[in-house]
């Protein structure tokens, strides 16, 4: 009776070493499996996981992309609802300088449910268009529910672009959207401040 105590108290400690391993090298997997994504590399000076109130908190701090996505991100926090699968509750990204090369074949896009994504502070570069991001704020993303977003930016040779709409976005690939007519103001060029 001692000896299958014994065992189960050390299949008991393998199994929490294990989980503490793959708990601190969680980051380590998903920025290579980033990194191959888009064809390049990905690396993060500093990143924290946390697990409160039942979702995954990840945090990264300058985080550095080369490949299809090339460029930086300062600040970005994920909240992944862990009972809904691949569910993310909330995305922040803020201060981030970023170049897409649009490759023949397109870029690949993964309807992931999101409730709420917030955009914030950054530059864009896309299809030989630069892109400048004050806010861009979007809840309910292929969640079910009624998509709502809104943007606040630029886009260099166009001038200023803000609007805001609602809609559906289901599996379906379709979207029914209604929007605001975009405000043009081609006066100011906010990508040169």
């Amino acid at each position: 009776m001692k000896r299958f105590f014994l065992i189960l108290i050390v299949a008991a400690v393998v199994v929490a070493g294990i989980g503490v391993t793959a708990w601190h090298y969680a980051p380590v997997l998903a920025f290579n499996m980033i990194g191959k994504a888009i064809g390049g590399s990905v690396t993060v000076s500093k990143s924290s996981v946390s697990y409160k109130d039942g979702a995954l908190r990840i945090t990264l701090n300058g985080v550095r992309a080369k490949g299809a996505v090339e460029g930086s991100v300062e600040n970005c926090v994920a909240e992944l609802l862990l009972s809904k699968g691949i569910y993310i509750r909330r995305l922040a990204i803020s201060d981030f300088d970023l170049s897409v090369r649009k490759d023949e074949g397109g870029f690949k896009f993964y309807p992931i449910p999101v409730e709420l994504a917030e955009i914030t502070k950054g530059v864009l570069s896309y299809g030989g268009r630069t892109y400048l991001v004050k806010e861009i704020k979007v809840s309910n993303f292929n969640t079910g529910k009624t998509l709502e977003f809104s943007i606040d930016g630029g886009v260099e040779g166009l001038g200023n672009i803000k609007t805001h709409g609602e809609g559906i976005f289901g599996s379906e690939k379709r979207s029914d959207l209604s929007k605001d007519v975009p405000d043009l103001l081609p006066k100011e060029e906010p990508w040169k401040k």
